[in-house]
């Protein structure tokens, strides 16, 4: 469904909470499943500040400058540039 993807791509909808209320659904593998949600929350990682992350996920992920850095350069050059 494309509204509950959208949902889950703005920082509206967490895919945890999406999972629940059924809006997403995967055919095929759980191991799978889980590895695109947690790869999701990941996303979500680099994409949003902690602030909006909160309510969207149970667990923040580590901090780490690595992911800082990969963030602050997306959000410097990736956005900006559209690269």
């Amino acid at each position: 469904n494309v509204e509950s993807a959208f949902m889950v791509l703005t920082p509206q909808m967490g895919a945890p909470q999406a999972f629940a209320e059924r809006r997403m659904s995967i055919k095929g593998d759980l191991g799978g499943a889980i590895v695109f949600t947690r790869a999701m929350v990941e996303l979500m990682a680099m994409l949003y500040p902690p602030f909006l992350l909160r309510p969207l996920v149970k667990r923040l992920p580590s901090f780490s400058w690595k992911r800082f850095m990969l963030s602050l350069r997306l959000y410097a050059f990736g956005i900006l540039t559209g690269r």
